[in-house]
C-alpha cells in the first residue's frame, strides 16, 4: 500500500514536502542546526588555520605535496593496471588456442552431429543433422514396447526416418559426447571430419 502511494506523482511529492517540514521543524526546535553551523564553522576555522599557519614549511605547500603524491600513486595504478591488461593481452597471441577447438562435427550412430565449445574450452550438447541434406533432425522415441526405447532419426526435409538405434535420445547424446571427447583425449580427432562433410566413423565408435 505504502509502496504504491510512494511511486504515485502526487503523493510522493506530498509526503516529501511533509519530511522535510518535519526535519526543519525539528531542526530548529532541538537547535540541531545551530550545533550544524556551529561544527561547519570550526572545520572551517581550523583548515583555514592550517593553511595560513607558520611552521618551517609553509602548510598550504605541505597540503599541496600530499595531493602531488596522492595524484602519482593514482597515476601508478593506472599504468600498473593498463600494463597488466596488455601483457595478459600479449600472452593470448602468443598462446594460441589448442587446435582440437576446431573439431566441432561427425558422425556417429549414421547422423551427423555438430557441437561448439564454450569459453573455457566446455563441449555443449550435440545436435544431431541429416547426412544426406544437412537439415537438423527429430529425435522421438519409436518403441512399441514399454520400458524399451527405440530412438527414431527423422528428417522433415527428406520426409523420413534416416536410423534408428535401440537406445534412449539422453543415452545416445551422451554417448556421443564420450566419443567425441575420447578423440580429442586420444588425439584420433584429426584423421576424423572436422569440417561439414560426410565424415568419416573410426572403429569402435556406433554405426
Amino acid at each position: 500500500m505504502f509502496k504504491k502511494v510512494w511511486h504515485d506523482p502526487v503523493w510522493s511529492k506530498v509526503i516529501s514536502g511533509l519530511i522535510l517540514s518535519a526535519l526543519a521543524w525539528a531542526g530548529i526546535h532541538f537547535g540541531w542546526w545551530t550545533a550544524i553551523l556551529k561544527v561547519a564553522r570550526s572545520a572551517a576555522q581550523w583548515v583555514f588555520a592550517l593553511l595560513t599557519g607558520t611552521s618551517p614549511i609553509p602548510h598550504w605547500l605541505i597540503g599541496l605535496a600530499g595531493f602531488m603524491v596522492l595524484l602519482a600513486f593514482v597515476i601508478l595504478g593506472i599504468a600498473v593496471a593498463a600494463t597488466h591488461n596488455e601483457s595478459e593481452s600479449a600472452f593470448a597471441r602468443i598462446v594460441p588456442p589448442p587446435a582440437w577447438l576446431s573439431y566441432t562435427t561427425d558422425t556417429f550412430y549414421k547422423v551427423r552431429w555438430r557441437w561448439t565449445y564454450g569459453a573455457g574450452g566446455e563441449m555443449t550438447v550435440p545436435v544431431c543433422f541429416c547426412p544426406r541434406c544437412d537439415c537438423q533432425l527429430v529425435a522421438h522415441n519409436r518403441g512399441r514396447v514399454p520400458g524399451m526405447d527405440t530412438t527414431g532419426f527423422h528428417c522433415p526435409a527428406c520426409d523420413g526416418y534416416i536410423h534408428e538405434v535401440d537406445k534412449p535420445i539422453d543415452y545416445i547424446e551422451q554417448t556421443v559426447a564420450l566419443f567425441i571427447q575420447k578423440n580429442i583425449r586420444n588425439n584420433t580427432w584429426a584423421g576424423r571430419d572436422s569440417t561439414a562433410g560426410a565424415g568419416k566413423e573410426s572403429a569402435g565408435n556406433p554405426r
